[in-house]
């Protein structure tokens, strides 16, 4: 007869035992019953057999409790004696071969269940790539069962191993000054943060396949998205992350024309900026934020048609329609160099020197207004902008836009 301490020691002791070949050896007790040391040749392995199994007449039989083993996923059952023995399936715990053979031989196998058997109270089958392990839990035997490694985060369930942004990218909030781009991750039923590169020079991006989440922090491509003066090249998206806004351009020349063109070449009131603003040091001084907010300065030059057209006087007083000022003296130099007849009036006539920043009554336009702070914002931590938490910054839109007369 073979005690559990047989089973046991003489198992890992076996010449014939080896990693193919699982089972136990069988051994023989000294008289008066003290376990004896005993040699391979005194010693029977009985290969693909459990140390219950009844007729190696052992004194161990079914029915030990369940247990986890380290390095292994899986809920196995006990032998009365402690000994492993197959997997817990509660439908073949009265199975006699179930008890008699390890799984894999002799027709034995395991299947109880399916997929990860999270939580099942009947199967301990548990697969930790599919999401679940050993751990304790309310089983319908014993006290053991394949825990459910998924997450719970903010009401919504995530599975083991997966990874996701805590905002989406263009969050405001997440680009607001202060903000941070932050992954969340989902191991072993716990939700761990890990944040990207501070001052945005990372953001967290995020892709699902098969509605498996994975999220990734990944450098923020900004720094050379002011210097692009066309659409096309400014949202190359393998080379950087920017953006084409309308309303106004950041690139002039010295005589405050645009060099930002469209696709046909034509000059646009248009700039490249950052997808995702960046943030600044704007608390220190001689720092990148007083050259990148310093982009978004913009002087609007306008002359009024009661100033080019001598005597007008439009309805209500007013000093007529508003135009820009460069425009107008450009297309006048133009059209006196070719001897034009009628220049005033040409020149008046053209859409593109309409003002864009003010109107009849000299009042800021508010869609000029509307390009500008979006200009400003898409900078960086430029403007008047809210932290992450919500809170205003020091300084007011209404303030940023001056109105100044040169001459009446």
């Amino acid at each position: 007869m073979t005690t559990r301490k047989e089973c046991q020691k003489r198992k890992a002791i076996t010449p014939s035992a080896t990693s193919q070949d699982q089972g136990i050896l069988q051994g023989i007790l000294g008289g008066g019953g003290e376990q004896q040391s005993i040699t391979s040749s005194e010693a029977e392995f009985h290969e693909g057999y459990l140390c219950s199994a009844e007729s190696l007449n052992t004194i161990c039989g079914p029915r030990g409790g369940t247990t986890c083993v380290d390095g292994r996923d899986e809920v196995y059952f006990l032998d009365t004696c402690g000994n492993l023995a197959n997997v817990y399936d509660f439908g073949k715990i009265d199975d006699a071969t179930y008890w008699t053979y390890i799984a894999g031989t002799n027709g034995v196998v395991v299947n109880c269940g399916s997929g990860n058997n999270a939580n099942s109270p009947t199967c301990g089958n548990c697969d930790y790539y599919l999401g679940s392990t050993c751990r304790k839990g309310n089983a319908q035997y014993e006290n053991f069962i394949c825990k459910n490694l998924a997450c719970t985060y903010k009401g919504q369930t995530y599975q083991h191993g997966e990874t996701w942004c805590a905002s989406p990218t263009n969050d405001a909030d997440t680009n607001s000054v202060g903000g941070r781009h932050f992954r969340l991750v989902c191991y072993n039923n716990e939700v761990s943060v890990e944040p990207c590169a501070e001052f945005r020079q990372e953001v967290c991006v995020q892709s699902t396949v098969n509605t498996f989440r994975t999220a990734a922090c990944r450098v923020n491509k900004w720094q050379d998205c002011y210097s692009n003066d066309n659409q096309q090249d400014c949202e190359n998206g393998d080379k950087r992350d920017c953006k084409w806004v309308n309303g106004t351009s950041i690139l002039k020349d010295e005589n405050g024309a645009s060099l930002a063109f469209d696709a046909e070449g034509n000059a646009v009131e248009a700039a490249c900026v950052p997808s995702y603003a960046p943030g600044f040091n704007f608390w220190e001084e001689d720092t990148e934020a007083v050259s990148m907010c310093g982009l978004a300065n913009m002087q609007c030059n306008v002359v009024y048609e009661a100033g080019i057209k001598e005597g007008f006087f439009g309805a209500s007083g007013d000093k007529g329609n508003a135009y820009d000022s460069d425009c107008i003296e450009k297309c006048k130099a133009e059209n006196a160099l070719a001897g034009t007849v009628g220049i005033i009036d040409i020149c008046l006539a053209k859409p593109e020197c309409k003002s864009k920043c003010v109107d009849s009554k000299g009042k800021i336009l508010e869609s000029w207004k509307d390009s500008m702070k979006t200009m400003c914002i898409s900078l960086g931590d430029c403007g008047s902008k809210k932290n992450y938490i919500g809170q205003n910054g020091y300084y007011d839109w209404e303030k940023s836009f001056v109105r100044s007369n040169v001459s009446e």
